[in-house]
């Protein structure tokens, strides 16, 4: 069982992982952002909004086929987190 201190250091951890692969998303490095993406969302595969951002960036890089699959199977699992129906308008768009 992991103590409280750890599973808070792996939350600041996913939080900035997000923060820096938004920025770099927003800086147009997308490369950058599916690096932090990809390691927030090993961390908390669960997170649907972590998801749904690293199939956004996912698509960006060229990977649409990668990116659908995990935004079906992220609204599959929940399909009213936060962020769930721009995630189906995206999906639509695919």
């Amino acid at each position: 069982m992991r103590s409280p201190w750890c599973r808070l250091l792996q939350r600041l951890r996913e939080i900035s992982d997000i923060r820096h692969a938004w920025l770099a998303k927003i800086q147009l490095r997308d490369l950058k952002g599916l690096h932090f993406l990809q390691r927030a969302h090993d961390l908390n595969a669960d997170n649907a909004s972590i998801s749904y951002h690293l199939a956004v960036v996912l698509d960006a890089s060229g990977q649409r086929a990668e990116a659908k699959s995990l935004l079906q199977a992220t609204l599959a699992k929940n399909p009213k987190f936060d962020g769930a129906d721009e995630a189906k308008q995206v999906l639509a768009r695919w």
